[in-house]
């Protein structure tokens, strides 16, 4: 059985990812190939869910790599008294 974290956890799961999302994403390439220029969404509901899902992780990863190119990221790297920022974070 299931505690109720878990099955908690689980619904937020499906929340995001609906059950046959990929299935609808493989149907979708298919109709493309063979002509579809309408939007996912109105043929495929899920998709709408994991379309958005991804917008948001390629918004989080390009703010962090924004952060990794910047001069300021560097200075960071090198850091506290010539200890890099790999040593200070394993001295705790």
């Amino acid at each position: 059985m299931m505690d109720n974290e878990e099955a908690v956890g689980w619904r937020q799961y499906f929340a995001m990812l609906p059950t046959g999302w990929r299935e609808d994403s493989r149907t979708l390439k298919l109709m493309q190939i063979q002509g579809f220029d309408g939007q996912a969404a109105s043929i495929f509901p899920s998709l709408e869910r994991v379309n958005a899902l991804q917008n948001s992780w390629d918004t989080e990863n390009s703010a962090v790599n924004s952060l990794r190119a910047s001069p300021f990221f560097a200075k960071m790297l090198e850091s506290k008294k010539g200890k890099s920022l790999g040593d200070i974070i394993n001295e705790n």
